[in-house]
């Protein structure tokens, strides 16, 4: 029974029901057998791609039934379940359709969607979404900040890794790191949502940001988000967030010495002159700032 557990195509076999009833009964009681399970279970959450089964278990099919050469140093039928993982995981990617766009160090960006609405991604940011799918799924992923400007249609997401935002037709900016985010509706209406924030509507006007456990509502009256107009604001964010914004912005690097970060910052800076945006930051909040060399400052508390 264990020479059978070593086909080339045994685990081919198993996915497809096709093990007599002693190859299974020798195979479940395997103390392998779970972890080849929670493997493919595993495998089946993954956001992918539609594509064709069939074609694909061909390919699976082929590559298994390639006999080695070489002298295994583990029964064969665990190196077919591996190579069934690898497969599986690289054809994700290769049948990966996404569309992709991304900004570097204080780039700005227009993408113009297939329906007709626009994101303008800020600095050092990334957006995909489904160009094949997208009539039917009108959904963004979002890293970063950008403003988007939506079409009426069917539900339009902006997926994030700490919450998503929905919206039907409007114009609204959504800011995202570790731990924060931040969505102001500057036309229509918005449906802000997550394991931690639950929902929140949000109409012309509304903001809403949480950092880590801390949620903030406040009301906005510019028509678009100042960066659009080269230019960060803040109203009482820990200067950490300004901090990691002006590196986005000038491709610098900061090194913070004695200053605590989660001091609260109301202002700004514009993004045409580092030297003008360090001062207008800094010198209000007490922080002195030194060129250690041509993209490296030290920040310390006077």
């Amino acid at each position: 029974m264990e020479q059978k557990n070593t086909d080339n195509t045994f685990l081919v076999r198993w996915l497809n029901n096709e093990l007599t009833k002693e190859e299974l009964e020798a195979f479940e009681q395997s103390e392998k057998t779970e972890r080849i399970r929670y493997t493919i279970k595993k495998i089946g959450t993954l956001d992918a791609p539609q594509y064709k089964e069939e074609e694909i278990l061909k390919q699976i099919k082929e590559q298994l039934n390639e006999t080695s050469k070489m002298r295994p140093l583990f029964p064969k039928w665990l190196y077919m379940a591996a190579a069934s993982v690898a497969i599986l995981l690289g054809m994700y990617y290769f049948f990966d359709n996404s569309t992709k766009f991304e900004t570097t160090y204080g780039e700005t960006k227009v993408v113009s969607l297939p329906d007709g609405s626009e994101i303008k991604l800020n600095a050092k940011t990334q957006v995909s979404y489904d160009k094949e799918n997208w009539d039917a799924n009108r959904t963004v992923l979002l890293d970063g900040e950008a403003y988007f400007e939506v079409e009426k249609g069917s539900a339009f997401v902006v997926k994030t890794k700490e919450g998503a935002v929905t919206v039907l037709g409007t114009r609204f900016n959504t800011k995202v790191e570790k731990g924060f985010i931040e969505v102001q509706c500057h036309e229509g209406r918005v449906k802000v949502s997550g394991t931690t924030i639950g929902e929140r509507i949000l109409n012309k006007g509304d903001a809403f940001r949480k950092i880590n456990e801390t949620q903030k509502n406040w009301k906005i009256e510019e028509e678009v988000p100042s960066w659009i107009k080269g230019e960060s604001t803040f109203a009482e964010v820990p200067i950490h967030y300004v901090i990691t914004a002006l590196q986005k912005q000038f491709d610098v690097v900061f090194e913070v010495h004695s200053i605590d970060q989660r001091v609260l910052y109301t202002g700004g800076f514009a993004h045409d002159n580092l030297e003008i945006a360090l001062k207008t930051v800094f010198d209000p909040m007490r922080i002195s700032y030194i060129f250690k060399d041509k993209t490296t400052i030290v920040l310390e508390a006077e």
